[in-house]
């Protein structure tokens, strides 16, 4: 065995032996961004429940607006 082939070994060993220790995921999250700084807020109720009818497991919020919510480092404001 070359030098070359028993570094590729190792690779491959340690390779394994970290998708062995990866956790695995028991679901596939399915999500969306929702931009709630955009819309009426009358119409939260609705868009929720599309969201559900969806089948979002998951919604990402705050993306522009995330300097109000939290204003100072470690304070947060979601009123």
């Amino acid at each position: 065995m070359t030098n070359g082939m028993r570094q590729a070994a190792l690779l491959l060993l340690g390779a394994a032996a970290l998708a062995a220790q990866t956790p695995k995921m028991s679901t596939v999250l399915y999500g969306a961004a929702y931009y709630q700084e955009y819309m009426p807020s009358e119409r939260l109720d609705q868009d929720v429940e599309l969201m559900q009818k969806a089948g979002l497991s998951v919604v990402r919020v705050g993306e522009s607006t995330w300097t109000s919510w939290e204003p100072r480092e470690g304070q947060f404001e979601f009123a």
